[in-house]
């Protein structure tokens, strides 16, 4: 799944801020929060599913040298926020004379009520969701750049804690009670 959303991933990237800031341009329903969004929240949602698309790339595997890819916990909030973003763009109401979300233009002013209250969670999902998928790929990125965990043993463990196994003498060992 991540290999595909790396090397396609960029198509939603884009079309769904498109889509949810100017949406209701296509149903002629478009008023002043369209411009907003289109200022606002799509350029920023565009930044930070790029970059968590693109971030964990710029790495390469320790092992492999080959880039790495997002992660599956990235790749599907990244796919949960475009879903949102899809739902957020067909609900969101508009401001001013005229305006109103796409939905209600398809299915008549019996669903303005029904799209208000969905669009504001869903917004606030899809934020969550690509903010959540950009720190993972953080994370992915830097835990390609330091490579796999090296073995864990005894020693190790002693040692990342300050004691000695069987170096000190008995006198000056930690006791236990």
């Amino acid at each position: 799944m991540s290999s595909p959303l790396a090397r396609w991933g960029l198509i939603p990237a884009v079309l769904v801020p498109l889509w949810f800031s100017g949406a209701r341009l296509l149903t002629d329903t478009a008023g002043t929060l369209s411009i907003i969004l289109a200022l606002t929240l799509a350029p920023a949602m565009l930044v930070v599913t790029v970059l968590a698309l693109r971030l964990p790339g710029r790495r390469r595997d320790a092992e492999t040298s080959q880039p790495v890819h997002p992660s599956p916990r990235t790749a599907v909030l990244l796919v949960l926020s475009w879903v949102c973003g899809v739902v957020f763009g067909a609900t969101v109401p508009d401001i001013g004379q005229g305006a109103s979300s796409v939905s209600v233009a398809l299915l008549g002013e019996q669903a303005a009520g029904l799209s208000a209250a969905i669009s504001n969670p869903v917004g606030i999902l899809m934020l969550l969701c690509a903010a959540m998928a950009l720190g993972f790929a953080v994370v992915d990125a830097r835990r390609a750049e330091a490579g796999p965990p090296g073995p864990v043993d005894d020693d190790a463990v002693l040692a990342a804690y300050g004691y000695t196994f069987m170096d000190d003498p008995a006198e000056t060992a930690p006791r236990s009670h």
